[in-house]
């Protein structure tokens, strides 16, 4: 090891720093070889870019050993992967270039302290800002159902948290057209999913809190609302002898002209 280099342990990777400026990590590879790349650090997380050599390295034990007589890297709360990080606005992943560039402070993005409240588009996501302070997301997943959870924001990058809540209502055009019309997100630099965020060894045990009071209250749609909609339409007589049917047979009919609802 080259004497202005310092190398910590996290996890199964090896971190070495060069002159305090440069990282790298390393990871042990079946039959005695190993990876490395190069890793940046983004405020309070460490992002491990993709793979950039391979060669030969330490048996498995050989490499345990050596990483157990390491000091553990605390130099930052979190590390993630570069793959899971995209850019603020869009779904589309930061490049190498982009993530040197917000390591560097070269990044034209301005830190919003305190957003104020109000929603935002982050891809098929809907990002709400609340009075409270606290971040949800909601979309549509499986089934045509409203999920959504809470966010939290780390290092200027928001980051999802796993799916709280779940509703039965099947708008699922009726989202994504209202989604349409609401302003990109750019509060942040970038945006990614809790679940790729992982803690230090040392911090394990602060692990950020996703609790919040958010309950989605699916949109009630009464029967007057449905006649209006129909003789705004200028429904024929025809049509109006739906009113006559009964039961889940009326509803599905009136919810099939109204939402498109294929049942």
């Amino acid at each position: 090891m080259v004497s202005n280099e310092i190398s910590y342990r996290l996890d199964e990777f090896v971190i070495i720093e060069h002159s305090s400026v440069v990282l790298t990590w390393v990871k042990h590879m079946p039959f005695g070889g190993q990876r490395s790349g190069q890793c940046h650090r983004l405020d309070n997380i460490l992002v491990m870019l993709p793979w950039d050599h391979e060669g030969p390295g330490y048996l498995k034990w050989e490499f345990h050993e050596y990483s157990m007589q390491l000091p553990r890297w605390t130099k930052t709360h979190y590390y993630c992967f570069a793959s899971s990080l995209c850019q603020g606005g869009i779904a589309q992943g930061l490049s190498t270039e982009e993530i040197r560039q917000i390591a560097g402070g070269e990044s034209s993005h301005e830190l919003v302290k305190v957003p104020e409240s109000g929603s935002f588009q982050l891809g098929r996501y809907k990002i709400t800002i609340h009075r409270s302070n606290f971040i949800s997301w909601l979309t549509i997943g499986g089934l045509n159902k409203t999920i959504g959870g809470t966010c939290f924001i780390e290092s200027d990058i928001i980051f999802l948290g796993p799916q709280e809540n779940e509703s039965e209502t099947k708008q699922r055009r009726l989202f994504f057209a209202e989604l349409k019309l609401l302003p990109l997100w750019d509060k942040t630099v970038a945006w990614g999913h809790a679940g790729s965020l992982k803690i230090c060894e040392k911090f394990k045990n602060q692990s950020p809190s996703y609790s919040a009071p958010w309950n989605p209250e699916p949109k009630k749609i009464s029967i007057k609302d449905n006649l209006i909609f129909l003789q705004s339409e200028g429904s024929s007589e025809e049509k109006f002898r739906e009113i006559k049917e009964s039961g889940i047979d009326w509803l599905k009919n009136i919810w099939t002209r109204v939402y498109r609802v294929v049942w």
